[in-house]
């Protein structure tokens, strides 16, 4: 039984290693058309600016590991032109001799990956390099070497582009990142991505961002290479890196006529197999399940790759009856010069594309804390965002902090897969010491907002809605509510001195806390109050006060002071 494997990195590899393992008596045969059948994509900018030695992680392994140790033969350099699925072959070229041959399979995989999308940009083509394969890493690292002070332009704010960035700025150069939407990290939260932006690059003045911008021109001019930006202003750079996202690499699939689906991905089932039962396809070149959704959709991303590998071995194998993928959440994080942002499920962005409205449809929970205890020493903000529907049922998270973020969406993650509420994060037993977290962890914690606001006990206003609401415009806070600036208190409950120490940038009526019950008859009937504290928590207190006392349109401010200022 001969099986073919098209592609190597984790998918493909993660396939083979698998087969062996699974049928030793298989001819299991991989080709690669790189020169190493198996690196790491996400630790190519890290090896750019020299932070690991080349066989330190950029290579997972070798052909000839592979043949000795697993029992998988690996022809390198050597590309698979055509397929023909009547017949069941493979037509084969070796890159180095240009020699075709014709090769017989019982079963053929998939596994091609994805390629650096290149942007219909003029000139882009001809001054812009790609951070995806081992060469491009090459490329810049040397660049970084001749001229340390390099002045690097990123295309694009995902984590190929976030991640190229600080390790160009972590090497001594400058950067200047363009993207063309209001968020990184894709159509994400607005605050989130603000935040996570000036939590983690304020002390970095190396590192520049030029958010809802796009490159519309790039010319070299004598050794520098000049940028035309959408905003009409232009943009001297050394070296311009285009990180603006990765297509299936699905032509040699197209081309033998198997169907593909969004965004030109294979499609498959959920055993990764492709109409035609004797080819599979998996990791970024074919659709994954959704369990969200029940329905198929791109997902590329390294742990999906590695379990749809698990699927494909285990059907073609059949040893046992192979289980169906379960499919992701699209559980993920970037890191950016140490703050984490981690993220599963959807995102507001997301559930407002479907249509759906935010206190009616859905709500959101988020807990603005420590990571750890604040007593213990090294104590730093985290801040956990969780999305959930009229029922409590979970519908997504996101987590932003130096440390634990991805401990919270972990978590998460996994109450998600079993079908969870906010009333079961409540109730979740989760590990304390003073080192690594509190006793009412933040996930303790959004599950106490989250029955809140499903008890009617708080509402809560993002700052983007208040800034919104000060400015004259009418966000919808609810079907009840006189959002209009004029029918507005914002009232401050902290301390006398911390409005010293951390202003707000809007009038405001200040009654601390501790004076608001005897002071409450000060307030104005008949409008919206927003409550403002440190953090939130004092605020909702303040706010149960406000209820109890008969006033009906009280909302907290999400995250306090701290979190206002973070998305300014």
């Amino acid at each position: 039984m001969r099986i073919v494997i098209v592609g190597g990195v984790a998918a493909g590899i993660g396939t083979a290693v698998r087969l062996k393992r699974l049928r030793p008596e298989a001819e299991v045969v991989v080709f690669e058309r790189g020169e190493r059948v198996a690196f790491a994509n996400c630790a190519l900018p890290y090896y750019a600016a020299g932070r690991l030695a080349k066989g330190a992680g950029l290579y997972s392994t070798d052909a000839q590991t592979l043949r000795e140790q697993q029992g998988v033969i690996v022809r390198e350099r050597t590309e698979v032109t055509a397929i023909d699925r009547a017949a069941r072959t493979v037509t084969v070229r070796d890159l180095e001799t240009g020699k075709e041959e014709t090769l017989s399979y019982a079963k053929l995989v998939l596994a091609t990956g994805a390629a650096a999308r290149v942007l219909p940009i003029e000139g882009l083509k001809e001054c812009a390099h790609p951070m995806w394969r081992p060469e491009d890493a090459e490329m810049l690292a040397r660049a970084l070497k001749a001229r340390p002070g390099l002045t690097v332009g990123v295309i694009g704010g995902g984590a190929v582009g976030l991640e190229t960035a600080e390790n160009v700025v972590e090497a001594g150069g400058t950067v200047h990142l363009m993207e063309y939407g209001r968020t990184i990290m894709g159509r994400n939260d607005p605050a989130l991505s603000t935040a996570f932006r000036r939590w983690a690059s304020k002390s970095h003045p190396g590192m520049h961002f030029h958010m809802e911008t796009s490159v519309t021109k790039a010319e070299r001019v004598g050794g520098k290479i000049n940028l035309t930006l959408s905003d009409g202003t232009s943009l001297e750079v050394d070296y311009l890196v285009c990180a603006a996202g990765v297509a299936p690499r699905s032509e040699l699939a197209a081309a033998a006529g198997l169907p593909l689906g969004a965004r030109g991905s294979i499609l498959v089932d959920r055993h990764m197999r492709t109409e035609d039962p004797d080819v599979y396809a998996v990791g970024d070149v074919a659709v994954s399940f959704d369990p969200m959704s029940g329905e198929f959709r791109p997902m590329m991303l390294a742990a999906t790759a590695v379990k749809e590998a698990r699927a494909c071995a285990d059907h073609i194998a059949a040893k046992f009856e192979a289980r169906p993928t379960e499919g992701g959440f699209g559980t993920n994080a970037v890191s950016f010069f140490g703050m984490l942002w981690a993220s599963t499920g959807k995102n507001e962005q997301t559930l407002q594309t479907e249509g759906l409205r935010l206190r009616r449809d859905y709500f959101t929970a988020t807990a603005f804390r420590s990571n750890h205890v604040g007593w213990y020493p090294n104590s730093t903000p985290l801040l956990l965002k969780v999305l959930f529907d009229k029922t409590g049922k979970i519908l997504g998270a996101q987590a932003i902090g130096r440390d634990g973020a991805d401990k919270r969406i972990d978590v998460i993650s996994t109450a998600m897969r079993f079908g969870a509420t906010v009333y079961d994060l409540a109730q979740l037993d989760l590990c304390y010491a003073p080192q690594t977290g509190l006793p009412k962890d933040p996930v303790n914690t959004c599950g106490h907002i989250g029955e809140n606001i499903l008890n009617n006990l708080v509402r809560f206003i993002e700052p983007g809605e208040l800034r919104a609401l000060l400015a004259g415009e009418k966000p919808d806070l609810g079907d009840d509510v006189p959002n209009t600036p004029e029918g507005l208190t914002v009232l401050d409950v902290r301390e006398a001195q911390e409005l010293v120490e951390a202003p707000f940038d809007a009038p405001v009526q200040h009654i601390p806390l501790g004076e608001l019950r005897e002071r409450v008859d000060e307030l104005p009937e008949g409008k919206t109050i927003a409550v403002l504290c440190r953090r939130g928590i004092r605020a909702y207190t303040a706010a149960r006060v406000l209820d109890e006392a008969g006033y009906d349109n009280v909302f907290v401010i999400t995250g306090g002071i701290e979190y206002w200022r973070a998305t300014e």
